[in-house]
């Protein structure tokens, strides 16, 4: 799996309703290609840092060793509340959405 370039993020908290690939799975981390777009999903644990499920758009379900997720972009998810989520770089910070960007 290739990273992107600018390594951007879209994190939030997963909600009641939402499906889950884990009853473990609690946020969703989406790593987002060149054009801003989710390519890979990354379902962290609520309990611990652990990603539990990684789906690729194209590829299907990889494993999750594979996932490339920084730890602070994990940390921020999990702060997440809501339903709502944030687009952050990979040092967790938060920035605007791509298509905001000039």
């Amino acid at each position: 799996m290739t990273t992107p370039k600018r390594g951007r993020y879209f994190v939030r908290q997963l909600g009641e309703t939402d499906s889950r690939p884990s009853p473990r799975a609690a946020f969703e981390v989406q790593i987002l290609n060149d054009q801003g777009q989710g390519e890979v999903c990354a379902y962290i644990a609520a309990d611990s840092d652990q990603v539990v499920a990684l789906h690729h758009a194209a590829k299907g379900w990889l494993s999750v060793g594979e996932h490339g997720v920084p730890e602070p972009v994990i940390r921020t998810a999990k702060q997440m509340r809501g339903p709502y989520g944030e687009y952050v770089n990979e040092n967790g910070e938060v920035v605007p959405p791509a298509f905001l960007q000039i």
